[in-house]
């Protein structure tokens, strides 16, 4: 594959052990090692930043000859390497002489030659190989944008997976089990509600439970996301109250009588709104990797809940769903921001080095995306691991978004699985400025790992059918990898009241509740993020409660404010529509997810009898009882007197319309 790359930021900082890189360099010197036709020549080049690095060209490379001081080349395909790269410990033993082993690595497969000449150079910094697949070239000097794609057979080079630390020996890895596409198991009986305005698209905080709930499933707790439900109905909630920096609050509360259980409830709502009128906070510049799954699950039918489930053979697959998520990401990029591709499945491969979109042939990323067949297991860790590691041979420039996106259903079931060490790595990295957004891909898609990624600093999750990936991603992207407020925290300040629950945040120890990073959403031409949503307990003194905030902005500038919130006296009143509606969503959204933790709890009956049982959740039949038939009958008539006007509002009371009609008729008549 011949690629001509120019105009880019730098490339020496692009090498990667195990890949194969196309870098415009100035050739600068050449020496000669070795003796015989065993010959290795040590060349020194400079990337496009001026950064000089060294090239070992192998004996059945290309003749250097010719190369003149000072002009401009293109290297293609030149295998990199890292002494110190990959060289990690494996938890198993060498089968010829029960030493321990460690991974394989590029200098494990060089030739004799050139491992003489680096230990002869004492080299310990990554460096170029030349050998018989590369090419250097003489170069134009106008830039061309061009084809970087990396086909599946060159883009990681063919090393041992595993080396005897003792004897040396090349020792292949165990396969690992994992989902191959095509692979399905029967389901179980289950009930199916025939109301098509279920599976509409409309909001993503209920999206995915509607589409489940349509299918006849009962989804997953934490499928139900109050915090983009919040943003997408009531980011108007409350009245301004002064003016920050690039955000003022939004302050708002309400009282009045759960209508399930009586009880007075009062909530204060907390937002923040843009204070550049119908100017959003401008996006800055985007260092971005994709990590693409594309293991078997993700052949599955894309409206098809859990892979146990029937799959139809027309139908979109999850895959060519999160292809399309993929296409209009490419869509929405600047020619400055830098794009990269990771394929993971039950290993990962950089499949697109990091570059500036204006020197890439997007178009042709397109096509080759169309080609990616779904096979194999679900190795999010190792994706992960690729992905961070291209971003993070970038210079950190606290100008730049640097974000990992990844396209999944979260099915891990290769390499490391467990949730909280997946979320570790993920903050390890968010400690480096390195963001992650994980867009949920499937109605069976894994939320409970999905919104750990929220809770660490800078992440994003979101939980989409289908069918809305594609205009989600390109129509809110620029909002979806830049936040606009990091570690946003809360005290509350009131006498005699408590804080019973917080909504689209985390409540901690000692009254202080946790936001962490909120992104914006643009409602009528206004940006602004949250809200989030106290629910109190208790009569209070007779004085409003207050608000201590803290938050810093995108630019890093430290923010604090106290603020009184004026709280209505007499029970179902409110400072403005807006609370009302969160009010009212909060207590629906934590009436499904009780039912669902309910469900799942009764039908679940632990244990798991293989493999793919330990890692893809088995299908909850839909089930409710003719208690929460009452639960959910009046808080039906509750959130439809919220906002009668908002179609999209309407949905979530036709899901509480299909969840009553579940019942048994004799127990919707109780």
């Amino acid at each position: 594959m011949a690629v001509v790359l120019t105009h880019m930021d730098t490339t020496y900082t692009d090498i990667c052990e195990r890949i194969r890189l196309d870098s415009p360099v100035k050739f600068i010197t050449r020496r000669p090692l070795g003796r015989g036709d065993r010959q290795v020549e040590r060349l020194v080049v400079a990337d496009t930043a001026g950064r000089q690095f060294e090239v070992l060209t192998t004996p059945d490379s290309d003749p250097t000859v010719g190369l003149r001081s000072g002009d401009r080349y293109h290297i293609s395909s030149l295998l990199c390497a890292d002494p110190d790269g990959a060289a990690g410990t494996v938890d198993r033993e060498c089968p010829g002489c029960g030493g321990s082993l460690r991974r394989g690595r590029v200098l494990d497969t060089v030739d004799p030659a050139v491992a003489d000449a680096i230990s002869q150079l004492g080299l310990d910094e990554p460096f170029g190989i030349l050998d018989s697949e590369a090419a250097i070239r003489s170069v134009r000097a106008e830039s061309t944008p061009v084809d970087d794609w990396i086909p599946a057979g060159d883009s990681v080079v063919g090393f041992p997976d595993c080396v005897c630390r003792g004897c040396g020996r090349c020792v292949e890895r165990q396969p690992e089990d994992g989902i191959t596409s095509g692979t399905t198991r029967p389901g179980p009986t289950v009930w199916s509600p025939d109301d098509s305005s279920l599976v509409q698209e409309g909001p993503a905080g209920t999206a995915v439970v509607r589409g489940n709930v349509a299918n006849g499933y009962t989804p997953h707790p934490a499928a139900v996301d109050v915090r983009t439900l919040l943003s997408e109905h009531c980011s108007d909630a409350g009245v301004r109250a002064g003016s920050l920096g690039l955000f003022t609050l939004r302050c708002g509360a309400a009282t009045g009588d759960h209508p399930v259980t009586g009880e007075t409830e009062r909530y204060l709502s907390v937002g923040l709104e843009s204070t550049l009128g119908s100017r959003s906070p401008e996006r800055p510049d985007l260092d971005l990797v994709v990590v693409l799954d594309v293991s078997g699950s993700m052949g599955c039918a894309a409206g098809q809940c859990y892979q146990d489930g029937p799959g139809t053979a027309d139908a979109t697959t999850k895959l060519e769903a999160a292809v399309r998520g993929l296409c209009a990401v490419t869509a929405r990029l600047r020619d400055d921001d830098r794009l990269g591709v990771v394929l993971c499945n039950s290993r990962a491969r950089v499949a697109k080095p990091l570059r500036r979109t204006d020197d890439t042939e997007l178009s042709a990323l397109r096509r080759h995306v169309q080609d990616i067949e779904a096979r194999g297991g679900t190795g999010i860790a190792d994706g992960l691991g690729r992905a961070f590691g291209l971003l993070g041979q970038t210079a950190r420039r606290c100008t730049r978004e640097r974000r990992v996106v990844v396209l999944t259903d979260a099915i891990a079931n290769t390499g490391q699985t467990d949730p909280a060490a997946l979320t570790d790595t993920v903050a390890d990295a968010a400690a480096q400025g390195l963001h992650t957004t994980v867009v949920g891909v499937g109605l069976d898609a894994n939320a409970a790992l999905a919104q750990r990624v929220r809770r660490v600093r800078g992440g994003q999750f979101l939980l989409l059918p289908p069918e809305a990936i594609e205009q989600h991603l390109r129509e809110r992207f620029d909002s979806l990898v830049a936040p606009v407020v990091y570690d946003m925290t809360l005290k509350l300040d009131a006498d005699r009241y408590e804080l019973e629950t917080a909504h689209g945040a985390t409540a901690t120890p000692h009254g202080f509740v946790y936001a962490g990073t909120l992104f914006s959403t643009v409602t009528n031409g206004v940006t602004r993020c949250g809200p989030v949503v106290l629910c109190l307990t208790g009569q209070g003194t007779g004085s409003d409660p207050g608000l201590a905030l803290s938050w810093t902005e995108r630019g890093g500038q430290e923010r604090t404010e106290s603020v009184t919130v004026e709280t209505p006296n007499g029970t179902g009143t409110w400072t403005d529509e807006g609370v009302q509606t969160a009010a009212a969503l909060c207590r629906y959204t934590r009436a499904l997810r009780r039912w669902a933790c309910d469900r799942h709890r009764a039908v679940e009956t632990g244990g798991a009898d293989d493999e793919h049982d330990r890692h893809a959740r088995r299908p909850v039949p839909l089930g409710v009882s003719k208690h929460q038939v009452r639960r959910f009958s009046r808080l039906r008539a509750d959130l439809a007197a919220a906002r009668p006007d908002d179609s999209t509002l309407g949905r979530e009371v036709s899901l509480l319309d299909a969840l009553c009609r579940v019942a048994k008729p004799d127990e919707r008549r109780s």
